[in-house]
Order: C-alpha cells, then structure tokens, then sequence
C-alpha cells in the first residue's frame, strides 16, 4: 500500500480510538497480527517511542513508532485506563483479548470504507511499512531489525519497488559511458 492509502486506511475509522489506534500501530510498527493481539499496556513505553513484542519463536524485540502514533497511542491507554498486565487492545463488550481474525475483519472493514479497491490484510502493512521505509531512505539492516527477521533474506522478500522506483533510481546510478 502506498502511503496515501495507508492515510485513508487510518482516516476511516474516524473518531473510534480503538480502531484508529490499531490501525495506526499495524502501519506504524509493521508487528504481525498475533504480535498485536499480544501486546500487553506494560510493553509500551512512552519514553523511547517503543512497544516490546515477543515474535516469532519467542523472540524478543524493541518496534519503534513514530511521534503521531505514540500520540495516538497515549490517548487510547488513558481512555482504557487498564494496569500493565492487562492486554492493550480488547473487545469493547467483554474486555477479552482481540483475536486475530478480529483484527482482520477490522482491516478489511476500514480498507473497504476508505475506497481502497484491493484485498487488504494485517500482513499487507507490514509489507508497506518495510517498502515506504525503503524509499524514503532507510537501511535494509534497519527494517530487518524493525520487522524481527532472522535473516536478511527474509526481509527483502517484503520490499517491493514500483517500476517508477526503479526507473528514477536507474537514471540517478546509472553509469555514464558516453
């Protein structure tokens, strides 16, 4: 997804802070969907502008987040108003845990209200995040790290560049023989 669509994506929920709140941490932070239903109010901290999440295989990492996101953020957890163990994103009748095909239905729902005309899924932001990150500059290090990949390999298989990426990055490296 682009970042404009990743904007509408966030938009559409408008004033629901919950969804609004899951949808900005998917896209901001790229954690996996079982990541997300995992993390619990203690793992935020608001003083590095990062969430720690236990991944794949019980690995254990440090996901950064940007300014506006910990913003949005810090206004759900006062509005939640839950201690440090408990879960940070919960259903609104019960207060159980979100599932994973609860995060799903939500993405899906606001992807469809936001006039975006694809299949769009928890796993597609993490893949925007790792692309947009890319062409605005960063490391491939630094997005691995980010994602919690093992290996580099793993990572590139989530970059994706856009035959106008490819073109002005040609032009801007290619070497001059005549």
């Amino acid at each position: 997804m682009t970042e404009a669509e990743v904007t509408l994506l966030i938009a559409a929920a408008g004033e629901n802070l919950r969804t609004k709140t899951i949808l900005a941490v998917l896209a901001y932070t790229g954690v996996r969907n079982d990541e997300l239903t995992r993390i619990k109010i203690g793992d935020v901290n608001f003083a590095t502008q990062t969430i720690h999440v236990t991944g794949k295989g019980a690995r254990e990492r440090k996901v950064c987040m940007g300014g506006s996101c910990m913003e949005l953020l810090m206004s759900y957890i006062n509005e939640r108003a839950g201690g440090a163990e408990e879960f940070l994103f919960v259903t609104h009748r019960h207060g159980y845990p979100l599932e994973q095909q609860d995060v799903r239905k939500i993405v899906r729902i606001h992807a469809k209200k936001a006039g975006i005309n694809k299949r769009v899924f928890p796993h597609l932001l993490r893949h925007s995040l790792a692309t947009n990150l890319l062409r605005r500059g960063a490391s491939l290090i630094s997005i691995r790290d980010q994602l919690g990949h093992e290996f580099l390999q793993s990572t590139l298989g989530y970059i994706h560049a856009t035959v106008n990426d490819l073109q002005a990055d040609y032009k801007l490296h290619c070497p001059s023989y005549l």
